[in-house]
């Protein structure tokens, strides 16, 4: 495990100590009425438990996995002081011999975490009509100070909805300043796989988008991931650019 006890150490530290969720996920709040009652949920690279946490008190059985010992017994104890029960995992996620089971999860919940490799996994582990709700930075984020700075690490411009092109959107935000992160909530229909490449965003077509200088949101009505302006247009950020 890569730099497990680096992170074992920080989590000692008291690095990550908050325990408010990701505003992205209290946004995303609405569409969990789409999963069925007592939805199973897996938080990816939970850190200190305060999305699974998060999660457990809407009524998710949530599986909280981790590669750090450290991070899951604070997710453990974060849990405990809100009188809700989470189960706890250590596993590393970028290990190649990972599995998450097939068709395990209502929903897949993953901040500030990326590993490519990883997403054809994601879509085998989530059933169909469950929810991705997906949060991580884009390489916009190395014109700030701080975050990480290993491209591997961090989004290329609309990679998200490339990774999760076979899913229907049903929110899309990229914020370009500062914090830079691109934010996904999708949803896995039986009609077509999911396609998981970094390639060109076949045909979609869009229903509304939002923006604002820092910030672009796209919904989508229809089961598609991007519009074919995303396939003439890398890179677009505007409204105008999706005509």
């Amino acid at each position: 495990m890569s730099c497990v006890s680096d992170w074992d150490a920080r989590f000692r530290a008291g690095d990550h100590a908050g325990s408010e969720p990701d505003p992205f996920l209290l946004r995303a709040k609405e569409w969990l009425s789409l999963l069925p009652s007592g939805a199973t949920a897996l938080d990816l690279a939970c850190g200190a438990g305060r999305h699974a946490v998060w999660l457990a008190g809407q009524g998710l059985q949530v599986t909280a996995v981790d590669a750090s010992t450290e991070a899951l017994a604070r997710t453990r104890r974060l849990a405990g002081l809100g009188g809700l029960s989470v189960s706890c995992r250590q596993l590393d996620l970028e290990s190649e011999s990972v599995e998450l089971g097939g068709e395990a999860y209502d929903l897949v919940c993953g901040f500030y975490f990326l590993h490519r490799p990883l997403f054809p996994l994601l879509d085998r582990a989530l059933r169909p009509g469950g929810l991705v709700i997906y949060k991580t930075y884009t390489v916009e984020r190395l014109r700030s100070p701080g975050g990480p700075r290993n491209p591997r690490h961090l989004l290329e411009p609309n990679e998200l909805l490339r990774l999760w092109s076979g899913f229907r959107v049903l929110v899309y935000e990229q914020i370009r300043e500062g914090r830079a992160a691109a934010g996904i909530v999708a949803r896995k229909t039986a009609l077509e796989p999911a396609c998981h490449s970094s390639g060109s965003v076949p045909e979609r077509g869009v229903a509304s988008l939002a923006s604002t200088a820092s910030t672009t949101r796209l919904a989508m009505a229809m089961a598609c991931a991007a519009s074919a302006a995303l396939k003439n247009s890398a890179g677009m950020t505007s409204s105008s650019a999706l005509g």
